[in-house]
């Protein structure tokens, strides 16, 4: 059986994430002109770049911890939770990144261009909240 927690938060995860798909969706004249001037997989290549550096961020997080606690070794035990906690959501965030970024591709090259600026800029935001929350 899942957590309380879980029980609780995941109506509201799911229900942020498909309201912020609709808004995306149904809410034209947000995006600035500056990217609606581009092609589609040149969009697609500018719009991957926000969730890439914050993955370059996350990397450094464990770079920086592991360096300072003193466990520069990545195949020995760790014993700092934080550390393990960063490890595991910089891999996700990876595997997570990469097939955004191709599907990200695909829709770009006939979708709306002001809806893939939209749905970068809404993965970016949930990927931020996902590793904050991995770490509480």
């Amino acid at each position: 059986l899942p957590s309380v927690s879980f029980s609780l938060m995941m109506p509201l995860v799911l229900g942020t994430a498909v309201y912020s798909i609709m808004w995306a969706v149904s809410a034209p004249g947000i995006v600035p002109a500056v990217f609606l001037k581009k092609s589609g997989y040149e969009l697609a290549l500018i719009c991957i770049g926000a969730p890439v550096f914050l993955m370059v961020i996350m990397v450094m997080t464990v770079g920086f911890t592991r360096l300072l606690t003193g466990t520069g070794d990545p195949t020995k035990a760790r014993t700092n939770r934080m550390l393990q906690a960063s490890s595991m959501a910089v891999k996700n965030h990876f595997e997570q990144t990469f097939l955004f970024a191709i599907n990200l591709i695909g829709y770009s090259l006939h979708g709306n261009a002001e809806t893939v600026v939209l749905f970068a800029a809404i993965y970016t935001i949930t990927r931020f909240g996902y590793w904050f929350g991995y770490l509480m």
